[in-house]
């Protein structure tokens, strides 16, 4: 007999689509008139109203229209090129293409890089690399499946497949519930002893992650291959802006092994308008604030993190949170003590990400708090006894 899909449950009782008409200071307004401070926007940095990001996305807008309505393969409007190559000197690659989304962007490459061969997932791998997947297995490509980050079944896996196949290995870079992050500098060694690269989505990485230095996050944002300092040879990086950074471009960095044939079989890059000029604009005012001020605002969100967590633990509540990632899920268990809390939180003016099956196993409930720079001392507070009072 199939579980009951929670998530469904959940918007019967309209906790879900809820509909919102104003947002200010990390605060969002419903239709109803009730203000709530925000923990669902992923908006890790608080950059999504600087007035560079707005103007620059005007300037190009009003340059190149409200779309550039070509293929990007017939005709490619200079600014496009321009931005990939600023992302190819912030991230240390050779090749870069600009997407909508990761979505896309992983249905538009990874049947292709699949081909004929095989894909090795995590057991746990994002749904919208899964699907891509799928979709590859549509075209031909066979799928494998790993124990979640146990790099000794992953080896198992691949000591079995031939050498001279297609061998893509699926992973996120930081897992979205847990803030596990990916072995990547691991994995790097087993892809060269079995020919073999790594595909990995790395949504929540960029913006928190950067060059490692020592410290907790490094520096520049830059993701989490480079916070591993690791061989880029065989990886494949898809990452987006529309998190940490607040617009709504992606991007897809790819071994110079793959420079002459990804572009010519890259669905979105071959049939699709590329994002607008707005977001072309604004991805690159916000990549010219993050080299002037990022480092400083990812120190500032760090110690905001520190607090929320420390506090949460301190008051006896159980969390999953690595690193002091701005992740922050809150575990509720069964079912009905999510709703119970969800209702509580919601009458103290707090909103967080409901996660219930089939997100999560159907005891183990939670809800995800997403930590930004427009949290205060005082609404980290509040939402920290707000939660030990939700139990």
């Amino acid at each position: 007999m199939s579980k009951t899909n929670q998530l469904q449950l959940l918007h019967e009782k309209k906790f879900f689509e809820i509909v919102i008409d104003e947002v200010k200071d990390g605060r969002i307004k419903d239709r109803e008139g009730n203000w709530y401070y925000d923990y669902v926007t992923t908006g890790y940095l608080g950059v999504d109203h600087l007035p560079e990001l707005i103007d620059k996305g005007t300037e190009y807008s009003k340059k190149w229209g409200s779309i550039a309505n070509w293929s990007r393969m017939e005709v490619d409007p200079v600014i496009y090129t321009q931005l990939e190559d600023s992302i190819k000197s912030w991230m240390g690659c050779s090749n870069v293409i600009l997407g909508h989304t990761i979505t896309i962007s992983n249905f538009s490459v990874l049947p292709w890089l699949a081909k004929d061969g095989y894909l090795i997932c995590d057991s746990i791998v994002h749904t919208v690399v899964w699907e891509a997947c799928r979709l590859a297995r549509d075209h031909g490509a066979q799928i494998k499946k790993f124990d979640h980050q146990n790099l000794d079944d992953l080896e198992r896996v691949l000591s079995e497949l031939p050498r001279d196949k297609n061998k893509i290995i699926a992973i996120d870079g930081v897992y979205s519930i847990s803030t596990e992050m990916a072995d990547i500098e691991k994995m790097v060694p087993l892809c060269e002893k079995y020919n073999a690269y790594i595909y990995v989505d790395d949504a929540h990485g960029l913006g928190v992650y950067g060059t490692g230095d020592g410290s907790a996050w490094g520096k520049k944002g830059n993701g989490i291959w480079n916070y591993y300092n690791v061989n880029k040879d065989r990886i494949f990086y898809v990452s987006n802006f529309g998190k940490a950074f607040g617009t709504t471009v992606a991007f897809l960095c790819y071994p110079d092994s793959f420079k002459n044939e990804l572009k010519s079989n890259c669905l979105q890059y071959l049939f699709s308008a590329p994002p607008n000029p707005y977001a072309i604009g604004s991805t690159q005012a916000v990549m010219e604030w993050n080299e002037r001020e990022g480092d400083q605002a990812r120190e500032k969100l760090l110690g905001k993190v520190k607090y929320f967590v420390v506090g949460i633990r301190a008051a006896g509540v159980e969390v999953k949170n690595l690193n002091y990632h701005p992740v922050v899920f809150v575990n509720y268990g069964e079912f009905n003590n999510l709703l119970k809390g969800a209702e509580y939180l919601r009458q103290q003016g707090i909103l967080g990400g409901y996660r219930a099956y089939p997100v999560v196993p159907h005891d183990a409930c939670g809800i995800r708090f997403s930590i930004t720079n427009d949290h205060t001392t005082e609404v980290l507070e509040h939402t920290i006894k707000s939660i030990a009072n939700s139990f």
